[in-house]
């Protein structure tokens, strides 16, 4: 068997908005329907050997659950039309293999839209030490600077050979962890941390915000130092597995980072891990932006590997 066509309804009469939804918008080519069926109103679309049949109904109800699938070349693309639309656009990481989003249509009908990601099973999660972790430098500087480059972040080069500056003293902290995501060959994304401690920078500068609850959340506590991707394998889950990884390899109690206090994909990942918000706009000396402290206790320890 093979699908010759979807079929969602809409109100009757409303044909021009769907019109201006499908082929305005989604860019869909509107086909001819036989003049016998013509008759009965909606309107049918095509793209290449996808065919979308819209049929009108007097007693409408939106699909809100069922849905179509359809295969995109250009995920971003459309999605970045779609939201110049003033379209809500929804992505997931559920889907292993693909990246994909789901918006609605003026009617309310679910539409999800997918993009296979090449070789998406052979996404790995490799744990690196830290002399091998010390010859990925140019790699992770790279992926450094292309996740961080738009709002709300904003890092331009001086901040970028900071972060290598940096990088560079971590990789001797004590307790120091770290792990890289490849797509087939390819680099991606990487993540580390190391156990806190007094003297370091970032250390006291979250003692001093915390206060009377510092002790606790900075003594035998992993300090979440960074974890970052190319921003075009963002929404596979990588990131998760990522985090999930790093704090399944420390092995300290409690867990402690900072991240910007704006809404980012990054926020929402460690919302979604149980990191809960210990301190809200702070500022770090000699920066502008204010930042979310935020801990984790217990560390989860996950039955599964992350690992594959």
């Amino acid at each position: 068997m093979r699908t010759h066509h979807v079929q969602l309804t809409i109100p009757v009469g409303k044909e021009r908005i769907a019109r201006g939804f499908y082929a305005g918008l989604l860019g869909l080519e509107e086909m001819e329907k036989p003049a016998v069926l013509a008759a009965r109103g909606g309107c049918w679309f095509r793209q290449g050997a996808f065919e979308l049949h819209l049929g009108a109904e007097t007693d409408f109800v939106p699909s809100r659950r069922g849905h179509p699938g359809v295969l995109v070349d250009d995920i971003d693309a459309l999605a970045t039309r779609l939201e110049a639309g003033n379209i809500t656009v929804t992505w997931n990481d559920d889907f292993p293999g693909h990246r994909r989003f789901s918006i609605h249509d003026p009617f309310g009908n679910r539409l999800e839209f997918l993009s296979p990601v090449a070789n998406g099973s052979s996404i790995g999660i490799e744990r690196l030490e830290p002399e091998t972790f010390a010859t990925w430098e140019s790699d992770v500087v790279s992926i450094y600077a292309a996740a961080f480059a738009d709002p709300p972040y904003s890092r331009g080069a001086s901040h970028v050979d900071g972060f290598a500056d940096a990088l560079r003293r971590h990789v001797d902290r004590a307790g120091f962890v770290a792990f890289c995501a490849c797509v087939a060959h390819e680099k991606v994304g990487f993540t580390y941390g190391y156990t806190t401690g007094r003297t370091q920078w970032w250390h006291e500068q979250v003692r001093s915000a915390l206060g009377p609850r510092a002790d606790h959340w900075l003594t035998d506590s992993f300090e979440y130092v960074e974890l970052a991707l190319q921003p075009r394998y963002r929404r596979l889950g990588i990131g998760r597995r990522l985090h999930d990884a790093l704090l399944a390899a420390q092995p300290h109690s409690r867990a402690v980072l900072s991240t910007i206090d704006a809404v980012t994909a990054g926020r929402r990942l460690y919302e979604s891990a149980g990191w809960e918000v210990l301190v809200r706009g702070f500022r770090f000396e000699r920066t502008v932006a204010r930042y979310l402290i935020m801990g984790l206790e217990p560390v989860p320890r996950p039955s599964g590997s992350a690992l594959r």
